[in-house]
């Protein structure tokens, strides 16, 4: 919990609970005689505003933790007193019939005095519905999901065509999926907000869910930094992407150096500037395969199971991956599947199966079980087709492929059976590595 929600409600709770009580105890609308009416009136306005703007300072300071069970304890107390104001102007407004009033000077101050409640207390609505506080759950109570999995950023582009009222509560939001964000790693950004993993994308808070969507955009479109364009594949690869890395440290019995691996976003190389930023690039404008060869650690089965986490994020439906080692293949598999399983919040990928010697398939289960299917990764031996090898990589339709240790395979053959999957009318579907 942030020191300012500690200290807000550790300052204004006592006295919004005696603001509370004494709406609750001093019903005006009951008063018989206008005049008092309207003064006790007044009182219980003059509280909820006072309260109001101490709401509208909490939700511009604590934004980002809103989420957390402290903030909407507070929040819970200001927005139900606020409520029982206005509920109660919204009931004396419906229920009150002026044709019983007799004498025309008091139908003129009852008119007047209705008049002023309604003005009032609508802005006062309208105002608290502009902070975007209040939890919707009249509108998203019927989204349920599996055993109440809880919803991604990565699966927002299905589930809002899915289910409009996603979509309506986005825009309501203000969400913006559309500017250029800014061209800062994340890696170097201070502060993040904290993804409330207990949520669905489109429960988290304004301020977080906006930061994520604007970290999504980095690794759809990538960034410029000094000058110089950073690849999207380069930006998920050093930002999101984890790995097991290397690293030097001190035995603490013997004293002497060792190594041990430790799970991190990888550090910039030249290796991956070499891959990713020239020749991947290069491919790209050129709309032509990518070919790598005759390499030592260069950046292999790491850079297949960034490629394809990358690509599976981004959008991608089938992912291929063949290779003639079945280990060379599992460390790929293992490499994607540790970080997939150790990505932020977020970024999070489901699985709706755990084959990984084959097929593994991503996306979410509706709350009857049917499945909402987001990508598929289909890992493939290039040696056991028997006499039909050659075919084992016809009829995908991939928006990302890979052929692993071509030089342990005839790949020619079985590559020229994948070609006619890489074209679309308008251009390669994916860069084939």
């Amino acid at each position: 919990m942030s020191e300012f929600v500690k200290e807000f409600t550790k300052q204004n709770s006592p006295q919004f609970r005696k603001f509370k009580k004494y709406i609750e105890d001093n019903n005006w609308s009951l008063d018989s005689d206008i005049h008092t009416k309207e003064e006790e009136y007044k009182i219980h306005h003059s509280l909820c505003m006072t309260m109001f703007t101490r709401l509208k300072h909490f939700a511009t300071k604590a934004e980002a933790d809103l989420h957390l069970k402290k903030s909407r304890e507070v929040l819970k107390l200001m927005l139900s007193t606020l409520r029982l104001h206005t509920e109660r102007v919204d009931f004396y407004l419906s229920g009150f019939d002026i044709t019983e009033i007799e004498k025309s000077e008091d139908k003129t101050d009852e008119i007047v005095l209705q008049n002023k409640l309604f003005k009032e207390v609508e802005k006062l609505k309208d105002d608290i519905k502009s902070l975007n506080v209040e939890e919707d759950k009249k509108d998203l109570s019927g989204i349920q999901f599996y055993n109440d999995t809880k919803a991604p950023l990565s699966m927002h582009k299905i589930l809002s065509e899915m289910y409009p009222d996603i979509k309506k509560k986005i825009k309501s939001m203000g969400i913006d999926f559309k500017s250029s964000p800014d061209n800062e790693f994340l890696i170097h950004k201070k502060d993040v907000p904290e993804w409330n993993n207990d949520k669905h994308y489109f429960e988290q808070d304004k301020k977080t869910l906006q930061f994520w969507v604007d970290e999504y955009k980095k690794i759809e479109r990538g960034i410029e930094v000094d000058g110089v364009y950073i690849h999207p594949w380069t930006y998920f690869h050093l930002n999101v992407f984890k790995t097991d890395i290397p690293h030097p440290v001190e035995n603490e019995f013997t004293g002497e150096i060792e190594s041990k691996d430790i799970f991190m976003h990888p550090p910039l190389r030249d290796n991956e500037w070499y891959v990713i930023q020239d020749s991947y690039r290069d491919a790209e404008k050129a709309q032509t395969m990518l070919f790598i060869a005759a390499t030592r650690r260069l950046f292999k089965s790491t850079g297949l199971a960034s490629h394809f986490q990358w690509k599976a994020l981004i959008g991608g439906k089938e992912l291929i991956v063949g290779g003639a080692s079945v280990k060379d293949l599992g460390q790929i598999e293992k490499n994607f599947k540790k970080s997939v399983q150790g990505a932020d919040g977020a970024f999070t990928l489901l699985n709706l199966t755990n084959d990984w010697t084959g097929k593994v398939e991503f996306g979410m289960r509706q709350r009857n079980n049917k499945r909402i299917p987001q990508c598929t990764l289909h890992v493939i031996n290039l040696n056991a087709g028997g006499d039909k090898s050659s075919e084992v990589l016809a009829g995908f339709t991939p928006d990302a492929f890979a052929i692993d240790e071509v030089m342990k395979a005839p790949f020619i053959e079985q590559l020229d059976a994948a070609k006619p999957s890489f074209d679309s009318p308008y251009g390669k579907r994916c860069i084939p590595l």
